[in-house]
């Protein structure tokens, strides 16, 4: 008996202590595998795949809710992406659970520089800290890279990336934005060229891939275009975007079933894109099915009446259905709104090589506050505000488009 109940205590032991290994081994593995998708967030962000840094993110919250390094990563997500008032959120509850004040403020100041509303003595301070080439650095010429393009300063925008690029070589986020400049200065082929360095410094880097098949495309090199899209695809197969240059590169190689099926269940979302919906209409144009080009056009126009696309392509359609009178009415406002995009694009020129022309600058921002374009008016009565705070025309249109 005595003996049994020996045998039996140490089973009972052996047995109590399986359990609590096996306890502490589960809670390991769990705590290993939230802390896992905050590194797989961070390397995701890395790589400027916002998507996939939200997803790993959201998941992480579920289970720590109240993470400060969190809550900083998911910030700097949302500022990247351009979602500020995410970032200022996220920094809301930062701040909260007891944030790094320096780290703080500095994020703030990041928001403000990307958006472009940074005043002049604080453009200075972060100015003054990029130089110092410091773990900050990287963070601060991004977020004045980003600024500047956002405001059309597209020199000052190349100074810094150039900066950016000889602290740190070969870099594929500034060679990224560098693409951004040239194509802002209208100089494509450089463009592509620093997208493809970007690429083959990060072959992950999500935004420097995009703008490369959307290079492709626009350089007509259709086949090169459809192969990087079908991979882009493969990784966000919802992406409307990428499934509309995918239905153009099909367009361009004469498989007009294959672009019609993805351009079909485009124009079929609640919310289509207007590009869409002309590309979509123009395939009808060209099989003479005038009728459904004529929806398709009108339904672009709805959402964006300054569409000069759409204009275009429905008075040649009103025309081939014998109604002159209102063709001629969509070819003026075609023409309206081309005069408008030649001045627009001689300002461009002009404010290339005379960036401290603030009146060039508002007449480009009212010229696209004119034609609809209200974030791009955005930008350009910025320019005009970081240049110039007490300008009245470009504050009073903010505010009237607030």
């Amino acid at each position: 008996m005595r003996q049994w109940l020996l045998t039996w205590a140490r089973s009972w032991r052996t047995w109590a202590c399986l359990f609590c290994v096996a306890v502490a081994t589960g809670l390991a593995g769990f705590w290993l595998w939230t802390e896992s998708h905050l590194r797989a967030a961070q390397r995701a962000l890395d790589h400027r795949a916002f998507a996939k840094a939200e997803a790993h993110l959201d998941r992480y919250f579920r289970v720590w809710p109240h993470s400060e390094e969190a809550h900083l990563l998911a910030a700097r997500c949302a500022r990247l992406k351009g979602d500020f008032a995410t970032a200022a959120r996220h920094l809301d509850e930062y701040e909260q659970l007891g944030a790094d004040r320096d780290v703080l403020t500095l994020e703030r100041y990041l928001i403000d520089a990307q958006r472009g509303t940074l005043s002049p003595a604080q453009m200075k301070v972060l100015r003054q800290r990029s130089l110092s080439n410091g773990p900050d650095s990287p963070h601060i010429l991004e977020a004045l890279a980003l600024g500047f393009i956002y405001t059309n300063r597209l020199g000052e925008a190349k100074e810094t990336v150039d900066y950016w690029l000889a602290l740190t070589p070969g870099e594929s986020q500034p060679l990224f934005l560098r693409g951004l400049v040239w194509e802002g200065m209208g100089n494509p082929d450089n463009a592509g060229q620093d997208y493809r360095d970007a690429i083959r410094r990060d072959p992950q880097h999500v935004p420097a891939r995009k703008r490369l098949a959307e290079h492709l495309l626009l350089t007509h090199r259709y086949g090169e275009a459809a192969e990087l899209f079908d991979t882009l695809l493969r990784e966000e197969p919802h992406d409307a975007a990428l499934r509309l240059g995918r239905a153009r590169c099909h367009r361009h190689q004469g498989e007009t079933a294959e672009a019609e099926a993805l351009l079909d269940a485009l124009v079929a979302d609640d919310a289509p894109l207007v590009a869409a919906l002309v590309e979509r209409a123009r395939i009808a144009q060209v099989k003479e099915a005038f009728a459904d080009a004529d929806k398709w056009y009108r339904q672009a126009l709805a959402l964006d009446p300054f569409d000069s696309d759409a204009c275009f392509g429905l008075a040649r359609c009103l025309r081939h259905q014998g109604k002159v009178s209102e063709a001629k009415h969509f070819e003026a406002r075609w023409e309206a709104i081309e005069r408008d995009a030649k001045r627009l694009k001689e300002l461009h020129a002009h404010i290339a090589t005379h960036p401290t022309d603030i009146e060039s600058a508002f007449e480009a921002g009212t010229i696209c506050q004119r034609n609809g374009q209200r974030e791009e008016a955005r930008r350009w009565f910025r320019n005009v505000l970081q240049r110039d705070a007490h300008h009245a025309g470009a504050r009073e249109a903010l505010e009237e488009m607030n």
